[in-house]
C-alpha cells in the first residue's frame, strides 16, 4: 500500500529541495521534544461565518487544503526549518517546472532561476568563503551565475521542488492522513483570516477562511515553518544576462570532479 500523505507531508517533501528537509512518513510521526513552534496567528480574528468550513471538521478541513493545494497552477513558497541551520527556501513555483527565488544555510545563499530544463545559480560571498578552503573557485566565479541542466543529476536534485505538477501527481496517487486535526479560533495570518488546525503533535496547518482553503501555513513544532502564497499567480524567470554566466562544467573542471 502507498504511504499516506497529509497536507503537512506534503509540505515537506516540498521543503525538501537542497537537503532542506526530509520527505516521506506519516504526518504523526513528528518526535520532536521541541516546544511547540504554534503558529505565526496574530490576534485572534473577529468571530464571522466561514461557510462550508463552518461546518466541517478539523479531518475535512484538511482535506480541503490538501485538495486547494494540488489544484494550484503555480505559488510561492518560504520554507525556515527550527534546528538552528538557518537554512530556509523562498521559491515561485509552477507546474511547468519553471522557478525562481532562493535558497540559504549557515548565513550564506544561493540564487536560483530555472526555465525548463534549464537551471542557473549564483552563490553569494558567504557561499564562495565557506568554500575557499576546498578550491579557488570564488576567485573565478564570484559574482556569477552557474548554468547546467537537470541533465546533471545534482542540478536535478536541487531543482526537484521546482515542479510543482511532479509535487501535485505523488500527493494525487498516495491515500491521505489528516486525522487527528481539530479545529481552532478564527485567526489572522499575514493579514489574512484563517481556521487554525492543530493535532496532537502540534502540528498547526492555518486554512484560508475566506475564497479557496488553501494552507497559509503549516508549522511543525520544532522542525520546520513552511508558508504559501500568491497561488496561480504567474512563475515568469528571466535568463540571467549571458556575460554573467559561466558553464558549471567550468566549476567541475577547476575542482577536478
Amino acid at each position: 500500500m502507498a504511504p499516506k500523505r497529509s497536507v503537512v507531508v506534503v509540505a515537506a517533501c516540498m521543503a525538501a529541495v537542497v537537503g532542506l528537509s526530509a520527505c516521506g512518513g506519516k504526518s504523526g510521526d513528528n518526535k520532536s521534544d521541541a516546544k511547540d513552534g504554534g503558529s505565526s496567528s496574530s490576534a485572534p480574528a473577529a468571530q464571522q461565518p466561514h461557510g462550508e468550513l463552518d461546518k466541517l471538521s478539523g479531518k475535512e478541513m484538511a482535506d480541503k487544503a490538501k485538495q486547494a493545494l494540488m489544484s494550484a497552477t503555480s505559488l510561492h513558497i518560504k520554507v525556515a526549518r527550527a534546528d538552528g541551520t538557518g537554512k530556509t527556501v523562498d521559491l515561485s513555483v509552477n507546474r511547468q517546472g519553471d522557478c525562481m527565488g532562493t535558497a540559504s544555510n549557515q548565513g550564506a545563499s544561493v540564487e536560483l532561476i530555472k526555465i525548463g530544463d534549464r537551471v542557473w545559480m549564483k552563490p553569494d560571498d558567504a557561499y564562495w568563503q565557506q568554500h575557499s578552503n576546498r578550491s579557488e573557485a570564488g576567485k573565478l566565479f564570484k559574482g556569477h551565475y552557474l548554468y547546467g541542466t537537470t541533465a546533471d543529476d545534482k542540478l536535478k536534485k536541487t531543482t526537484r521542488m521546482c515542479n510543482l505538477a511532479a509535487v501535485q501527481a505523488s500527493m494525487a496517487k498516495d491515500s491521505d492522513s489528516n486525522d487527528g486535526f481539530t479545529k481552532g479560533a478564527p485567526a489572522t495570518v499575514n493579514g489574512q483570516p484563517v481556521i487554525p488546525l492543530t493535532n496532537p503533535k502540534k502540528t498547526v496547518i492555518d486554512v484560508a477562511a475566506t475564497g479557496k482553503p488553501y494552507p497559509l501555513e503549516i508549522i511543525e513544532a520544532g522542525k520546520s515553518k513552511v508558508d504559501f502564497s500568491d497561488f496561480d499567480k504567474p512563475v515568469q524567470p528571466k535568463e540571467p544576462p549571458a556575460d554573467q554566466t559561466v558553464d558549471i562544467a567550468k566549476l567541475k573542471e577547476q575542482q577536478g570532479s
